[in-house]
C-alpha cells in the first residue's frame, strides 16, 4: 500500500478521531473508506436493491408540462 502524507486542520482530525473511536477502526481505515466512497464511479453496493421498488406513498403523476417554447437559433 502506498502511503501518503497530508496536512489538515487539528479541528478535522479531531472530528475523525472522536469518528473512529470505540468503532475499532483506524483513521487511516477511516480516511480510506471515505475516499473511495467519494471517488467512485459507481452506485454503492446494494444501492438499487435497497431503493428501487421502495415507494410506498401515493402513485406518482407528472402534471401536464404545457407547451414547449420556441428558442431561437444559434
Amino acid at each position: 500500500m502506498t502511503q501518503i502524507n497530508i496536512d489538515l486542520p487539528a479541528e478535522v482530525v479531531n472530528d475523525i478521531r472522536q469518528r473512529t473511536e470505540g468503532k475499532g477502526i483506524t483513521i487511516a481505515r477511516y480516511v480510506t473508506d471515505l475516499i473511495h466512497r467519494e471517488a467512485s464511479h459507481t452506485w454503492p453496493e446494494g444501492f438499487f436493491k435497497e431503493v428501487a421498488g421502495c415507494w410506498q406513498g401515493s402513485s406518482l403523476i407528472r402534471p401536464p408540462q404545457g407547451e414547449v417554447e420556441p428558442r431561437k437559433a444559434m
